[in-house]
């Protein structure tokens, strides 16, 4: 099943490094949807991403200072000269989401049967009520 905090890649064309290092194509670990916090960028839009070197590769959040980037503003300028990226790509490894015991608990998988057997059960007792009734 999926979360909205799964974890997921977003790939950015780099075309400038503040900090830290970054290839002209770096993939950002963030979760999966803006009400777990993860990263809402629109694709053709330029953004500052501030993120932080983690096992599986760089990971970012809303909470984290990534914006979308306004071409007047010279406070980047305070945090370094802008730089080339390195060439090549940065790929993020994206972890695979084993199924917890919610992920099963709700599955359809389990429910389905478990509803049918319950549905034969009540139809059983009631079938079973009639004929002590009827004597």
């Amino acid at each position: 099943m999926f979360s909205s905090s799964d974890l997921v890649a977003k790939r950015f064309e780099v075309s400038e490094v503040r900090k830290g290092e970054a290839s002209a194509v770096t993939e950002v670990l963030t979760a999966a949807s803006g009400a777990s916090c993860g990263l809402e960028v629109v694709e053709g839009r330029t953004y500052v991403v501030v993120a932080r070197a983690s096992a599986q590769g760089l990971r970012a959040d809303l909470c984290g200072g990534t914006r979308e980037h306004v071409v007047a503003s010279g406070e980047l300028d305070l945090v370094g000269p802008a730089r080339e990226p390195s060439g090549g790509e940065r790929v993020a490894e994206v972890p695979l989401v084993g199924a917890g015991a919610r992920d099963v608990l709700g599955s359809p998988l389990l429910w389905g049967p478990v509803a049918a057997a319950s549905a034969l059960v009540t139809l059983g007792l009631l079938a079973l009520r009639r004929r002590r009734l009827a004597r």
